[in-house]
């Protein structure tokens, strides 16, 4: 898939791959694939013919926890090793990059800290030459958040930014209709500039988010009355 990829857009674009720990479904591995499950063998050999490839990152090639494995991985491939983004609290981010697990650490502002607290993950990768690239951000305020603080980085040159239609759109990544009352996009080179409006520069959508607020009460109800 990688090679069709890179002859497709040839040095235009950079391509990065995620493994999504490249292992079975699990209680911490969700949206794994029914494929084949990666050890340390097949990550380090899968790892070197990307580096081929010139894949700028590979991302949770090894359980995220395998920390031994992954710091294993990273000093014997030449393509940096990226993960992280279901990890929480500093302690965690601080091991991994003490056992040097990751080139490149992906916190996620909606699911592993605050920003405040992703400002010392950063700091603190800084500090060891490592890059600060979070996760997508689960959808539109997440992503807004992670704009603002990657732009006062100085080792976050990458966003990321979801769409994959027609699975996931921007209006189903950013819940636009929902919670978000205009997209953020990417222009033809593939920026995004960071909103300017108060906050984190994007406009709830009030009425929405009281119609989902309003619909969790009401199947919140259902279940307990079947319950009963």
């Amino acid at each position: 898939m990688v090679e069709l990829v890179r002859e497709a857009v040839g040095d235009s674009m950079e391509i990065m791959v995620d493994a999504n720990q490249a292992g079975p479904v699990s209680a911490s591995n969700p949206v794994a694939g029914a494929g084949v499950t990666w050890d340390l063998g097949r990550a380090t050999a899968t790892a070197r013919e990307y580096e081929q490839l010139g894949v700028l990152w590979l991302e949770e090639p090894l359980p995220r926890y395998q920390f031994e494995n992954l710091s294993r991985l990273r000093d014997a491939v030449g393509v940096p090793i990226a993960g992280g983004e279901g990890n929480t609290g500093l302690h965690e981010f601080h091991w991994m990059l003490r056992d040097g697990a990751y080139d490149i650490v992906q916190p996620d502002a909606t699911t592993s800290e605050g920003l405040s607290q992703l400002r010392k993950v950063a700091a603190t990768a800084e500090l060891m030459g490592r890059q600060f690239i979070p996760h997508h951000g689960a959808g539109g305020i997440g992503l807004a958040a992670h704009l603002h603080l990657c732009a006062t980085l100085r080792n976050s040159p990458w966003i990321e930014f979801i769409i994959d239609p027609p699975c996931r759109t921007l209006r189903s990544y950013q819940h636009l209709g929902g919670v978000l009352a205009e997209p953020l996009n990417i222009d033809e080179e593939g920026y995004l500039d960071v909103p300017t409006g108060s906050g984190l520069g994007v406009v709830i959508d009030e009425i929405a988010l009281q119609r989902f607020a309003t619909d969790t009460a009401r199947s919140t109800t259902s279940r307990t009355r079947s319950t009963d």
